[in-house]
């Protein structure tokens, strides 16, 4: 129910907020008071509140992010830096640790000079008995994605002192991104635009940028350091399990937070502010760890899809909760036409606005319908199999009876050696560097596809074509159409593997 608590929150104001949190409290399965539980029909349980940093200290009552003391997970005050703006900057990745029993002590007094908290105004989420340290995340969308790499970015594109490309170097760079652009998978709706303008990036662009575009656009123009710091971000996220749902690893999550504060740690050591957003990725994995997933399933990208359906279901502040379960079951009885964030359709444009968005949508292969969907085309027809190989489907078998039956007929990468070993062998992760593509084609059975891959020719002059064997190929799982997780380094490891014996692969 964790949008549900950013439903709940987010639009009341006074005693309104106070009504929302009683109709949450006799709904609650913990309500033992019969008076309120023979009055329900449904319970709802508040799992965990996803919001950005302004939201989360709204909600908390606690001090706002350009406060000293903002740090929501850790007990340290900021200091000033810069001379011409107030910036405020945490430099210590291991101060004592916040935790929800003593939440209501941190404030200034005879103990203490902590002031991240009025005593005067407590948050009405103490009632519910919600933790409110660990309860509210640390959301990666905004903290992330929108702060860290967001940061970096502009500070390449534009910010003396922080990595500040040359001209030369930036018009390399949006050469590589217009080329890049012919290449883009049906799985994303937006484009990546030259860096110069990255800071009106639209999140889901930031994010395609961090997990695909980062390691091909800089290879070879930002300096191997500065390269291997931003690409730490990448690699944090990778070891936070992406979009997994399973739980991680927990040497994953204790490798992940030691990248990330080795991250925040040189940031200030090249002289570069580390801002709010990027000390508090250094507490992200405390979430992956507390709720065992993926850290982009604690993300408010899954919240901001729904938005709409939210803000159009809630006709008034009062009870909201109830508002929102009375829309959804008007939806399932009558079966309403509902794009994908559930808002209904109500008009002709809307409904085939919505069919062409379904006709591409994010699997790994496309073979519904005997064959009209087939992934023929450039860029979406490289695929990845079950063997660790890597193909590029040119037509598919389809069979009436049985569709798992089908066949996927293609080329095969014969070489694949990781794209980069620094800050992490890419190869790991499903990451690699392609070449000599084979002219013979073969056939495998559908089942066999593990992904969809993203494909950008390395270092592009001219328009790139695949029957160039000089040609070498970044070649990118998408994250979220993984099916089985098979770049692991203990996958590797359990099959006797090692990260030096798999260099290179040559089928």
């Amino acid at each position: 129910m964790k949008e549900l608590a950013n439903t709940v929150s987010t639009p009341l104001r006074g005693t309104e907020r106070l009504s929302a949190i009683d109709e949450f409290i006799r709904l609650s399965p913990d309500t033992d008071e019969s008076s309120l539980a023979n009055k329900r029909h449904f319970t709802a349980s508040l799992r965990c509140v996803i919001a950005d940093s302004p939201m989360r200290s709204y909600l908390k009552q606690s001090k706002g992010h350009s406060g000293y003391w903002a740090c929501d997970r850790c007990i340290q005050k900021g200091e000033i830096c810069g001379d011409g703006s107030r910036v405020i900057v945490m430099r210590n990745v291991n101060a004592p640790l916040r935790n929800d029993a003593d939440f209501l002590s941190y404030h200034v007094n005879d103990f203490s000079n902590d002031d991240h908290l009025d005593p005067n105004h407590i948050s009405p989420f103490v009632r519910l008995n919600h933790p409110m340290v660990t309860g509210f995340v640390i959301d990666p969308m905004h903290t992330m994605i929108d702060g860290a790499f967001g940061r970096r970015l502009i500070g390449f594109a534009s910010v003396p002192g922080e990595g500040k490309l040359s001209k030369t170097q930036l018009a390399e760079v949006n050469t590589r991104i217009a080329v890049f652009k012919s290449w883009k998978v049906n799985d994303f709706d937006r484009y990546v635009e030259n860096l110069n303008g990255c800071g009106n990036y639209k999140m889901h662009v930031k994010r395609q940028f961090l997990y695909y575009h980062l390691y091909p656009v800089f290879e070879g123009i930002l300096p191997d350091i500065d390269l291997n710091h931003i690409m730490m971000l990448q690699y944090s996220m990778l070891l936070l399990g992406s979009f997994e749902s399973k739980p991680v690893h927990n040497s994953d999550i204790i490798e992940a937070q030691k990248i990330l504060n080795m991250y925040a740690v040189e940031l200030s050591e090249r002289d570069i502010p580390c801002r709010f957003v990027s000390h508090q990725i250094t507490h992200m994995p405390q979430d992956v760890a507390k709720y065992k997933c993926g850290t982009e399933k604690l993300s408010a990208f899954q919240y901001e899809s729904f938005l709409i359906f939210f803000r159009r279901s809630l006709r008034s502040g009062n009870l909201p909760t109830e508002q929102l379960r009375n829309r959804l079951v008007e939806k399932k009885k009558y079966q309403l036409p509902t794009t994908a964030s559930g808002v209904i359709i109500d008009n002709k444009v809307q409904l085939l606005l919505e069919a062409k968005r379904k006709s591409n949508a994010c699997a790994p292969i496309q073979y519904h319908h005997k064959g009209e969907n087939l992934p023929k085309k450039m860029p979406n027809n490289f695929c990845a199999l079950s063997d660790g190989s890597i193909i590029v489907c040119s037509d598919f078998v389809y069979d009436d009876v049985n569709v798992s039956h089908s066949v996927i007929v293609g080329r095969k990468f014969r070489c694949l050696q990781p794209a980069f070993v620094k800050p992490y062998l890419s190869s790991d992760y499903g990451i690699y560097l392609g070449s000599n593509l084979s002219e013979v084609t073969e056939r495998w059975p559908v089942t066999n596809v593990t992904a969809k891959i993203q494909a950008f020719p390395r270092r592009p002059h001219g328009k790139p074509n695949l029957g160039d064997k000089n040609q070498e190929w970044y070649l990118i799982p998408l994250r979220h159409t993984i099916k089985n997780v098979l770049w692991n380094p203990r996958w590797k490891t359990e099959l006797g593997l090692t990260g030096g014996e798999e260099h290179e692969q040559v089928f």
